[in-house]
């Protein structure tokens, strides 16, 4: 019975095609803060992905309002650049030439609502109960 053991180790060995291959990129580490942390960014990353999805469905580039820019800065994606990256995706399929707040408001997790740390909370949550109303959103929870 060993053998087979044996066996079984030695065949998922030989399935790697780079036995080492983890080891080599171990050697370079890469730190990448979440995106909370880098607000800097979002503005730049939300049109990239608002023009790449746009491009996609063949439609003309489209602009993000101030307010818009805000509400996406307030947030505090628990999903990261991949949650950035799908409500733009989800936006750029409504949406006609200017994205406005209340096209995030149904997009962003917890019904859009930012995180209640941040200091636009008690300033946006009315403002996105009352675009979740207007859009039908429904809220989980």
């Amino acid at each position: 019975m060993p053998e087979k053991g044996l066996q079984r180790k030695e065949k998922s060995e030989t399935m790697l095609p780079y036995p080492t291959l983890y080891f080599r990129l171990a050697e370079y580490i890469i730190s990448v803060p979440p995106l909370r942390s880098r607000r800097e960014d979002i503005a730049y990353l939300a049109r990239r992905f608002l023009t790449q999805a746009r491009e996609t469905l063949s439609r003309p580039p489209a602009d993000i309002a101030q307010g818009a820019l805000d509400l996406l800065h307030s947030y505090s994606w628990p999903g990261n650049v991949r949650e950035l990256r799908s409500v733009m995706r989800r936006v750029a399929l409504t949406l006609s030439d200017i994205v406005m707040p209340e096209h995030l408001a149904c997009s962003l997790s917890n019904g859009g609502a930012p995180a209640p740390t941040t200091s636009y909370f008690a300033y946006l949550q009315p403002t996105l109960r009352r675009y979740r109303n207007r859009n039908n959103c429904h809220q989980a929870g």
